[in-house]
């Protein structure tokens, strides 16, 4: 490990330093003549450009560097202000102070840029002027809005009952009635009577006699009492049906509508009834289902069906009649209790075990093993004791606060590791190369340290030769 030696700058140096700085800054100083030449006040006249070193010179001080002006860039520049007096109509004096005259002007001397400005802004104020001022914006604009005033005009007339509507037309913002007729639009007599004679009809099939809407609503009046529809409810006695609707169209005599063309019927069965209801075990064999001794494959399956053993099972038998039906007879149809309601079935695993008794529908669940790793902590301690003893407080043996507290206080360093020291003798501070730390332990660092010692006045003093 080596030691690294750097110095700073202390209130002593700082103070010797701060002497020398003030010293050359205000000129008091000499200027090292090999380091960048720096001036501090610069004066003019009419003749000279002065550079001095000394801040805040005066003409009582002797210049450094004295830089003379060029009559040549004096009389260039004289020169070019003279023309531009010169253009715009003045006069300037050949010799310091250099005096501007413009001439007075009149109505009758010639432009000037003075008299251009003036002309303009009169312009712009009679153009800004309100809608009574000759030559204003707001009254030209005034003027043409009162020059398109027109009387006021038709745009639809009326001739023997048909309305026309016609178009408007405008020429230079002037509004009169539209001349082109492909814009008219014409509303038929109607519009204006109501009435149903005045309204045509096409009539492409020709149905009808009749011209218009009024008597094409006529003859369709008189036609329609050869259309007359006519129901009656015959006698059901003797029959299988509740109620018998036989409908007649024609002009027959109303008391007698079977005189005329019958063209439908509607018979109305009668209610049928739950004669008997039972719930039934339906069997299998050889691809046929029975109740009993019966065979009910087509009432369950039916016309053509085809049965297997899972069709077996519980049935609704349903037994329907017919009351005074005499051709009627009853009826019977089965209902699959399976598809009423879902059947549940019961199962084993490696740890539970589940039974249904289908006699009462009491599902049992049985515990048949559970691994020691699902339910121990360890061979002498339950997984609730070892929760609690985990969760514990930090005097509680063995508990998450117990082990960590146990391993801060492991932590602790033995003795002061220094980071710093100052020798009062020789004013130096010296930095430690810095600390280590292992399972952490905090310890000394194996760097290379570093001194830090004052800069010297001789140090100092030479940075002004």
């Amino acid at each position: 490990m080596s030691t690294v030696t750097k110095n700073y700058l202390d209130a002593s140096g700082l103070q010797a330093y701060d002497a020398l700085l003030k010293g050359w800054v205000n000129g008091s100083s000499n200027v090292p003549t090999s380091s960048p030449v720096i001036f501090r006040t610069i004066r003019y006249d009419n003749t000279n450009i002065y550079f001095y070193h000394k801040a805040e010179a005066t003409s009582s001080d002797t210049a450094d560097i004295t830089v003379p002006l060029s009559g040549a860039d004096v009389s260039k520049a004289l020169a070019e202000i003279t023309a531009i007096v010169t253009s715009l109509g003045g006069t300037m004096d050949t010799s310091s102070p250099y005096t501007v005259t413009f001439p007075s002007l009149t109505t009758t001397a010639k432009e000037t840029l003075v008299n251009a400005i003036n002309e303009l802004d009169s312009a712009i104020d009679t153009l800004n002027g309100d809608n009574t001022v000759i030559g204003s914006v707001a009254k030209s604009i005034k003027d043409a809005i009162e020059a398109l005033t027109v009387n006021e005009f038709a745009i639809a007339t009326n001739n023997n009952g048909v309305i026309t509507i016609h178009g408007i037309s405008e020429t230079n913002g002037v509004i009169a009635p539209g001349v082109n007729s492909i814009n008219d639009i014409e509303l038929v007599k109607l519009a204006t009577t109501g009435k149903a004679e005045d309204v045509s009809i096409d009539d492409t099939g020709s149905k009808l006699t009749a011209t218009n809407v009024e008597g094409a609503l006529s003859e369709l009046a008189d036609s329609a009492t050869a259309k007359t529809i006519y129901m009656t409810n015959d006698e059901t006695l003797g029959t299988d049906y509740a109620a018998i609707y036989k409908i007649y169209q024609g002009t027959g005599n109303t008391q007698f509508p079977q005189q005329n063309e019958l063209i439908g019927t509607i018979n109305i069965p009668k209610d049928q009834f739950v004669d008997s209801a039972a719930l039934v075990d339906i069997t299998y064999n050889d691809g046929h289902l029975y109740d009993g001794s019966v065979d009910v494959t087509e009432l369950i399956k039916g016309a053509g069906g085809t049965a297997t053993e899972a069709d077996a099972g519980k049935y609704v038998k349903l037994v329907f009649s017919v009351p005074d039906a005499p051709t009627i007879g009853k009826s019977t149809i089965y209902i699959s209790v399976k598809d009423l309601a879902h059947v549940y079935t019961g199962g084993t695993t490696a740890e539970i075990s589940v039974s249904i008794d289908t006699s009462t529908d009491v599902i049992t669940a049985s515990i048949v093993a559970v691994p020691a790793t699902k339910v121990n902590y360890t061979e002498f301690e339950t997984v609730g004791a070892a929760l609690t003893r985990l969760d514990g407080a930090a005097s509680v043996q063995n508990s998450v606060s117990n082990k960590i507290a146990t391993a801060i206080e492991g932590l602790d360093t033995q003795s002061d590791i220094p980071i710093a020291a100052y020798d009062s003798a020789t004013t130096n501070i010296t930095l430690s190369s810095g600390i280590s730390e292992a399972n952490g332990i905090i310890g000394a660092g194996t760097g290379d340290d570093i001194v830090i010692s004052p800069i010297s006045p001789t140090a100092i003093d030479s940075l002004f030769v």
